[in-house]
């Protein structure tokens, strides 16, 4: 306390430049005055100084009409009060001013008063402004701010500017801005701390809940511009995406990365996969296991078209008239041996390598066009037969007709 009362003392003296005049009262003022201005005192509430026992020290400045108004007290606590530092003022006034003066070098114009330039503000009511002189929170730093860029002005109302040591350059801070429409985070990259030439937007948090990274208007509530989004695990099955909606309660879907690197998704319910994507790009769907093949499907799948494109060579090789065609009894001799068709799969290979749809359907109009040629070969053989058994009825029936003409002749010479 002795020590406080001293350094006030002391800044009392250099500020008046002046010889104190004392008088001791009850409690102690001490008056002074420099060089004519306007003079002030200082009271003493308690006589001790330093203060003994119990006793409470004070020192209080006040102005020379004796309110008191302007006051800064220091006081040491006794048994109940820690020590402190207040300020005396009205409940509407503020508590206390932190100011600077510009320089002058005649003493006379040294004291408090005159040109002032208010750096930090403390209200009666507590709220502290810092670079404004009316807060309206407990803290409020700046009043308006602005940053210019290449796309014109942008006035941003309230914000936040660091910049710490961990940059590139003296250039290049980092700042947030509060708009009406939400919560801007850049970097000044070329500017100074006030003045932005080219900024780089890194994130918005619009109002109404909308985020974008990148991006000054985010129309969805994530919007990515730029770059990539990347998620991170150390476990053994990766990280996982979580994503969910539903009327009738929470539905969600999952995604991760498996331990062989395949993308899976699958239902919050277990743990089985509904859809996979493995790294040499081939698609499962109810399973993980594509076997080598571009689309697996375990389970039944029904679709309204299949169009399937081959390079293959399409069987119309079988209408050119080099080919040869199999006769009737090679193919009943290979399906009595093999008991299936030539060039159709057994139903062992179907159930072990599956069916080739493309191949089968090239196959089975193999066999069509091949089947087709035999009954147009049967149709021409029948076509022949008809004509040549048209030719044995009409040499029949004049056969008959010339036997009958014989049975007339041996009847009537026996009648006569």
């Amino acid at each position: 306390m002795k020590k406080t009362s001293l350094l006030s003392l002391l800044f009392i003296s250099i500020v008046s430049h002046a010889q104190w005049n004392s008088t001791v009262n009850s409690p102690a003022h001490f008056s002074a005055s420099a060089n004519g201005t306007v003079p002030f005192s200082i009271m003493q509430q308690r006589f001790n100084l330093p203060p003994s026992g119990g006793d409470n020290g004070s020192l209080a400045f006040a102005a020379s009409d004796g309110q008191y108004s302007n006051g800064i007290g220091f006081l040491l606590g006794g048994n109940v009060a820690s020590p402190l530092v207040w300020m005396y003022g009205f409940d509407d006034r503020n508590a206390f001013t932190i100011a600077r003066k510009e320089y002058n070098p005649n003493p006379s114009e040294a004291l408090v008063n005159g040109d002032l330039n208010p750096l930090m503000q403390v209200r009666a009511n507590g709220y502290v402004g810092i670079g404004t002189t009316d807060p309206k929170s407990h803290l409020q730093i700046g009043s308006y701010s602005r940053f210019t860029n290449a796309m014109g002005n942008t006035y941003i109302s309230r914000g936040w500017y660091y910049d710490g040591n961990n940059r590139s350059s003296t250039t290049d801070p980092s700042m947030i801005g509060l708009q009406n429409n939400g919560i801007l985070f850049f970097a000044n990259e070329g500017g100074t701390a006030n003045q932005v030439y080219t900024p780089s937007v890194r994130m918005m948090i619009k109002s109404n809940g909308n985020i974008g990274i990148g991006t000054e208007a985010p129309d969805e509530k994530m919007v990515l511009q730029g770059g990539n989004l990347k998620i991170f695990s150390g476990g053994p099955e990766g990280s996982r995406l979580i994503w969910g909606g539903g009327t009738n309660g929470l539905q969600e879907y999952r995604a991760r990365v498996g331990e062989d690197g395949s993308l899976e998704f699958f239902p919050s319910e277990g743990n089985a996969v509904a859809l996979t994507l493995t790294q040499d790009r081939n698609i499962g769907i109810g399973t993980k296991n594509t076997r080598g093949y571009k689309l697996a499907v375990a389970g039944n799948m029904i679709v309204e078209k299949i169009k399937v494109k081959t390079y293959a060579n399409w069987p119309d090789y079988v209408f050119d008239s080099s080919y040869a065609l199999p006769s009737l009894k090679e193919i009943e001799a290979f399906i009595g041996k093999n008991k299936h068709l030539p060039g159709i799969p057994s139903a062992k290979n179907i159930r072990e390598e599956g069916l080739d749809i493309a191949d089968n359907q090239a196959a089975l109009l193999q066999k069509i066009e091949e089947l087709t040629l035999h009954l147009i070969s049967q149709d021409k053989e029948k076509s022949e037969q008809r004509k040549k058994i048209d030719k044995q009825q009409e040499e029949i029936d004049q056969l008959k007709k010339q036997l009958t003409a014989i049975m007339q002749l041996i009847e009537k010479s026996n009648q006569q």
